[in-house]
């Protein structure tokens, strides 16, 4: 059992996922370079959040490899390996405390610099100070008192703190408003420029940064590739853009 060190990529090699004892979920190749934005687009229970519980390590494959600089994960601390990923889940799981401890959440070593500049990369930093008590504004259970884009730019924040290596947006803009939808998009486009990024995604605004495209369909990766070659060659790609913006 060995610390983990990420310094070029994850490799994920002929993985199988079994869950519920009936459902397998197939991943053959694929590379994520360091500083590659990956999206991962594909109908409901196609298997992209598979895919980053897989690499999160919340299941290990049944068969193949999850490989960082050709070392196979299982061989890391979990802990350790963990605390390269910084997540952005679909809703923020915020708890009724001050926005300051919302962002650091029970971690230790945080300090008010580190949670200030997380907030200002997440585009939070601005409402924050507009409030009464800024930082030690609480803000109600689940974030009650806050407005959507700002719950979720919290969570940005959090994910930001100690500084990951990677991070995973997993439909970070789903639920929200168009207004809400772009302070987000901004404060993502944002961290896109300096990090390892996975990018689970339903809005195509939200993957046009993308190194590359996953099109995961029928429990497997159907496709890989950029916006334009993706159009031309697989349908399902071109079946979910059309859906978003020919209605």
């Amino acid at each position: 059992i060995i610390n983990c060190n990420f310094k070029k990529d994850i490799r994920i090699k002929n993985c199988l996922i079994q869950y519920d004892n009936k459902t397998d979920v197939y991943f053959d190749k694929f590379l994520i370079k360091k500083n590659e934005k990956i999206a991962i687009v594909g109908p409901s229970g196609s298997g992209k959040s598979t895919l980053i519980d897989m690499i999160l390590r919340l299941y290990d494959p049944k068969r193949g490899s999850v490989l960082i600089d050709n070392k196979n994960i299982k061989n890391f601390r979990l802990e350790n390996y963990r605390s390269l990923f910084g997540l952005i889940p679909q809703e923020a799981q915020l708890y009724n405390d001050t926005v300051l401890n919302n962002i650091i959440c029970g971690r230790k070593n945080i300090n008010k610099n580190q949670v200030i500049k997380a907030a200002k990369l997440a585009n939070a930093h601005n409402f924050i100070m507009k409030k009464k008590k800024k930082y030690n504004t609480i803000i109600g259970d689940r974030g009650v008192l806050l407005s959507g884009g700002e719950k979720q730019r919290i969570a940005i924040a959090r994910a930001l703190v100690d500084d990951p290596e990677i991070i995973i947006f997993d439909e970070a803009t789903s639920s929200l408003d168009s207004k809400s939808e772009k302070d987000v998009q901004d404060a993502i486009e944002k961290v896109l420029n300096y990090k390892t990024a996975l990018i689970v995604a339903h809005r195509f605004s939200t993957i046009k940064k993308a190194t590359k495209i996953v099109v995961m369909n029928n429990h497997k990766i159907e496709n890989i590739g950029n916006h334009n070659n993706l159009i031309k060659n697989s349908r399902t790609y071109r079946e979910l853009y059309q859906l978003q913006f020919l209605k």
